[in-house]
C-alpha cells in the first residue's frame, strides 16, 4: 500500500515538473514574441541570418570555391573587375570569395565560444544559485574565485599551448563563463528565469568574440588553414594606399557583423515599459 502511495506522489511530481516546464516554455516564447516587436531585434537578426545564408550558400554570392579562394594566381592587389567585383588580394584572391568564406569561421568561433561558456556557467551557476538560496550568502562573494580561475588556467594551460588551435575557443570559452555565470546565480533556478536573463546577453558575447577573434587576426596570431578577417585586413592594410579594397571590404565585413549581434543585443534588452514596471515593484 505503501509502495503505491509513494509511486503516485512520485508520478504527480513529475507531472507537476513537466507542466510546470511546459507553461515556463510557452512564457518564454511569448517573452520573445514580444521581443521581436523590436526594430532593433528585426535588424539585427536579419543581418545575422543572412550572413548564416551567404555561410550556408556561398555560391549566392560568388563563383569560386574554397579552394579558390585559397589557390594562387596572378593579379595580386589588383583593383575590382567583373571577374572580382571588390578586387583581389594577396596571390590573386578574389576579395569577396575570401569574406564570404571567412564569415562562417566567425560564426562557428563564436557559437562555439559561448556555448562552452554557457555550459561551464550553467554547472557552476546553478549549485551556487542553490546555495545562495539555503545560506543567503551574496551571490557576488562566491563568484569571486570563479573570476580568477580562467586567468589562473590559461596563464598554466595555455604556457603550452599554440595560441591558435583547437584549444583556442575553449580557452577564450572560460572568459565567457564567469559573466554567465553571475547572471544564473543572481537568479531563480527555473528554465524561464535563467533563459530570460541569458539570451539577450549571448548575441553581446558573440559579437565581442568575433571582435576579440579579428583583433588576434590583426596580430597576425591566426591559423593559415583558416581564411580569418583580421588577418586579411592586417596582410592588406601594408597595401593601403596601392590597394584599399583589399582591407577596406574585410573591414566592412566585419563592421556589418558586429553591427548585427550588438543591435540584436539592444533589441533584446528591457523596453521603457519593462524598465517603468520594474521600477512599480522595486
Amino acid at each position: 500500500m505503501n509502495s503505491m502511495n509513494n509511486s503516485e506522489i512520485s508520478m504527480k511530481k513529475n507531472n507537476n515538473l513537466l507542466d510546470k516546464f511546459k507553461t515556463e516554455i510557452k512564457e518564454l516564447g511569448h517573452y520573445l514574441f514580444l521581443k521581436l516587436k523590436s526594430p532593433l531585434t528585426i535588424i539585427g537578426l536579419g543581418i545575422i541570418i543572412f550572413a548564416i545564408i551567404i555561410s550556408i550558400f556561398p555560391q549566392i554570392l560568388t563563383p569560386y570555391s574554397l579552394t579558390d579562394a585559397i589557390g594562387s594566381y596572378p593579379g595580386s592587389w589588383n583593383p575590382p573587375s567583373p571577374d572580382h567585383p571588390l578586387g583581389q588580394t594577396m596571390f590573386g584572391r578574389d576579395v569577396l570569395a575570401r569574406i564570404i568564406y571567412a564569415i562562417p569561421n566567425s560564426l562557428k568561433l563564436s557559437i562555439s565560444v559561448v556555448l562552452i561558456g554557457l555550459i561551464c556557467a550553467l554547472i557552476i551557476g546553478i549549485p551556487i544559485a542553490l546555495l545562495n538560496k539555503k545560506l543567503n550568502i551574496s551571490a557576488e562573494i562566491l563568484l569571486i574565485p570563479i573570476f580568477m580561475v580562467p586567468l589562473v588556467f590559461v596563464m598554466i594551460y595555455g604556457y603550452f599551448l599554440s595560441f591558435y588551435n583547437y584549444e583556442y575557443p575553449f580557452l577564450v570559452g572560460l572568459f565567457w563563463t564567469p559573466f554567465f555565470t553571475y547572471l544564473i546565480a543572481r537568479e531563480r533556478t527555473s528554465f524561464y528565469d535563467i533563459s530570460k536573463k541569458v539570451i539577450p546577453y549571448i548575441p553581446l558575447f558573440m559579437g565581442v568574440t568575433i571582435l576579440i577573434d579579428t583583433f588576434i587576426g590583426l596580430l597576425v596570431f591566426s591559423s593559415s588553414f583558416t581564411i580569418q578577417l583580421g588577418a586579411e585586413i592586417s596582410i592588406a592594410r601594408l597595401y593601403l594606399y596601392t590597394a584599399p579594397w583589399a582591407s577596406l571590404f574585410p573591414s566592412l565585413a566585419v563592421f556589418i557583423l558586429l553591427s548585427g549581434f550588438f543591435i540584436l543585443y539592444g533589441g533584446l534588452q528591457k523596453s521603457p515599459e519593462e524598465l517603468q514596471e520594474l521600477r512599480r515593484v522595486v
